[in-house]
C-alpha cells in the first residue's frame, strides 16, 4: 500500500490571502477519503499560520445524500463575507464555478475560487480555474522509489506518506489584490 500524499505547503494560502481572501470556506465531495482530512488540515493550519481561521460551519462535504452546492449556497446568503472557496479538487471546483455562475455570483470579482490538483494541464475545462498543483511529477517518483524499495527489501502494509512541494497555478478564478 505504498501511497504518497500531496502536502500541502504555505505557498497555497498565502496565494489566497495576497488574493484579499478574508473569510473562507472549504468544498469537498469525499469526505471518505483520508486524504481529504489530511488536505483539509494543512489548509486549516495554513489559514493559522497567515492569522486567519476555518469555522468547522464553512467545512461543506457534499454527499450523495447532501447536496453540497445547496448547502454552499445557504452559506453564501447567510454569511455575505465570504469571500474564497477552496475546493478539494479541480473538478469540484469547477462544478462550484457552475453552481455560482448559474445564481449570479461574479468570479473573481465578488468570491475567489481554488481548486486542487491543475488538471487542467491535461483535461481542458470552459474555464482556467486557479488552482494548487500537487507535484504530479515528484509524487510519481516517490511513488516509484518507494515502490521499489519494497519490493527490494519487504514489503509493507502500512501506508507510507511522503511530503511533496505543491506550486500554485494562476486561473482566472481568483482576484489579485489591489495596491
Amino acid at each position: 500500500n505504498a501511497g504518497v500524499w500531496y502536502g500541502m505547503r504555505p505557498m497555497k494560502k498565502r496565494r489566497v490571502i495576497e488574493l484579499n481572501g478574508h473569510s473562507f470556506i472549504y468544498f469537498t465531495k469525499h469526505s471518505e477519503l483520508e486524504i481529504n482530512s489530511l488536505r483539509l488540515a494543512g489548509y486549516k493550519q495554513e489559514l493559522e499560520n497567515n492569522g486567519f481561521s476555518l469555522n468547522d460551519d464553512h467545512i461543506i462535504v457534499g454527499t450523495r445524500e447532501i447536496n453540497g452546492e445547496a448547502k454552499l449556497l445557504e452559506l453564501l446568503k447567510k454569511d455575505p463575507s465570504i469571500d474564497s472557496i477552496f475546493c478539494f479538487s479541480d473538478l469540484i471546483a469547477f462544478e462550484v464555478a457552475h453552481c455560482l455562475q448559474q445564481t449570479n455570483y461574479n468570479i473573481p470579482n465578488s468570491i475567489n475560487l481554488v481548486g486542487f490538483d491543475n488538471l487542467q494541464d491535461y483535461i481542458p475545462y470552459p474555464i482556467k480555474i486557479s488552482s494548487v498543483d500537487g507535484g504530479k511529477v515528484e509524487s510519481i517518483k516517490q511513488a516509484l522509489s518507494i515502490l521499489t524499495h519494497q519490493i527490494e527489501n519487504h514489503y509493507s502494509e502500512d501506508p507510507i506518506y511522503k511530503m511533496v512541494d505543491v506550486f500554485y497555478q494562476e486561473g482566472n478564478t481568483t482576484k489579485p489584490k489591489e495596491n
